[in-house]
């Protein structure tokens, strides 16, 4: 239902981390997509990280979204253990 995305938004609203959606058809292609459907469904999300030349010897990725990215996480499992 959406769940764990509203949060999500609403903890990088509240912790001023900066996001951006990405529109994604059917499946992601990731683990996820599994996950969502175990055992009757599980609550699953997805961060992903914007990066250039994906599986490539120059991939690249900028290291302040490595670290919003992962205070976006941590904040998250505060609020939910906070529940």
């Amino acid at each position: 239902d959406g769940e764990m995305s509203r949060t999500l938004i609403e903890t990088a609203k509240e912790k001023e981390i900066p996001y951006q959606f990405e529109a994604i058809g059917g499946g992601t292609g990731t683990n996820a997509d599994n996950i969502l459907i175990a055992r009757g469904g599980v609550k699953t999300g997805i961060l992903s990280l914007p990066q250039g030349y994906m599986h490539t010897p120059v991939e690249k990725i900028k290291v302040e979204d490595i670290e919003n990215c992962a205070r976006l996480m941590a904040e998250y499992v505060k609020k939910e253990g906070n529940r």
